[in-house]
Formats: C-alpha cells, structure tokens, sequence
C-alpha cells in the first residue's frame, strides 16, 4: 500500500468515526444514549415505530367511542319526549368533549413515526446524527405530553366534569337518574380512556438516559387466570 493511499483509507475512517460520533442529549447520565450511534438510532426506531402503533389505535378506537354515542344520543332525541331531550343533548355534549379529548393534541410520532422509521432504516453514516437529534426530540416531547395526559389532576378533572354533568340534569331539571347514570357512565369512560393511554414514551426516554423513573405511572391490564377474567392494577415510580 503506497503512502497516498494510506492517507485517502485514513481520511475515510476518520471522517465516518466523525459522522457516527453524534452528541449525547443533555443530563443523559448513561443508558442507551451511552451506546454507539447506530444502537441508538435503533432503540429510537423501534420505540417509535410501536408508540406510534399504540398512539393510532387509542385515538382510533377512543375517538370512534365517543363519536358514535354523540351521533346515537342526538338521534335518540326525536324519538323520547320533549321533556327526556335535555337528557340526550346533554350526553351528546359530554360525549363530544370525549371526542376532543380523544383528538386533542396528539403525539407527533402518531403520524410522523413511519417516515421517521423507514428513514432510519435507510439511514447513511452522514444522516445518522441528525435522525438521533429528531428521534430524541420526538420522545422527549411525547414523554412529557404521555405524562400530562395521564397525570392524576386529569383523573380529578375527568371526575368533576361528568359529576358537574350530572348535578346540572339534577339541580335544574330535576332528572337524577339521568344525572347520575351520566356520572357513572361519563366518568367510567374517561377513566378507560386515561388508563388505557400508553406511557411507553415516558419509559423509553427514561431507559434511553440513564435516569430513574422521575414519577409515579399508574396501569391497568386485563388478567385472566383459573379463577376467571379480571383487571390487573398497579403502578411504578
């Protein structure tokens, strides 16, 4: 090997370690962030690529939920009476607020994480740093908006909105009933909505800096055993 070409092979080796030598994300203290790059781009491809899975299926599912008991109790209020169509409408309006919950600021890796994994999975030694860089920040903000969607203030604010619901049919029409199935039903179904919201994010970003969980995560899961069909509760901190 002549001492020109020792130069352009030396050159070329340096010049790939420089592209796959891409900077750590800010109070990282180890983790998978500790790992070479190509490790990282694969832990943040595969962690999108399921949350993205998981954030389309809830707002799918949860979405269609409250849209179809909106649609069904405005269609009920012409065949109850005058003075049950107070009942329908409002369930309606508490349902679309369920809607919008369901919609309201969704996840950016919900939409964005299949382009994002099918660029990783093509990436070249130069886009690496640069997919890291979107790949962080894309869990980072997901991790903060997974925790403030399940936060317990939302179970408190769930709570008081479906119970505000039914005090209103109660106090001002004299309809308990309907309040309080409003209540039970309501509330039932936004708590579904805020357990059954993945924190994955929350754990990958955690995992992928080295840190300690920094809060407490309540799940829930279905259990099935000898004795019959359950649910499975629990948290983690």
């Amino acid at each position: 090997m002549t001492g020109r070409t020792l130069a352009v092979v030396l050159l070329l080796s340096a010049g790939l370690a420089r592209a796959q030598d891409c900077p750590r994300p800010e109070g990282a203290g180890g983790g998978v962030s500790a790992q070479s790059a190509q490790q990282r781009l694969s832990f943040l491809s595969r962690v999108v690529a399921v949350e993205s899975a998981k954030a389309r299926r809830w707002t799918l599912g949860w979405g269609a939920t409250y849209g179809l008991l909106t649609v069904l109790q405005l269609a009920l209020t012409g065949a109850s009476s005058d003075a049950d169509d107070v009942d329908w409408y409002v369930g309606a309006f508490s349902s679309a607020v369920g809607v919008a919950f369901a919609l309201f600021d969704p996840l950016e890796v919900r939409d964005a994480g299949p382009g994002y994994v099918n660029r990783a999975a093509k990436a070249t030694p130069e886009d690496t740093c640069a997919l890291l860089v979107e790949g962080e920040r894309m869990v980072k903000e997901g991790a903060g908006q997974q925790t403030f969607g399940t936060a317990w203030f939302m179970h408190v604010a769930n709570v008081a909105f479906n119970t505000a619901v039914g005090l209103f049919l109660g106090l001002f029409f004299a309809h308990w009933t309907a309040g309080i199935v409003n209540i039970v039903v309501g509330a039932g179904l936004g708590e579904g909505t805020i357990f059954t919201r993945s924190t994955g994010l929350v754990s990958a970003w955690e995992e992928y800096r080295g840190a300690r969980p920094s809060s407490l995560h309540f799940f829930f899961a279905p259990a099935v055993g000898l004795a019959g069909v359950g649910v499975r509760a629990g948290f983690t901190f």
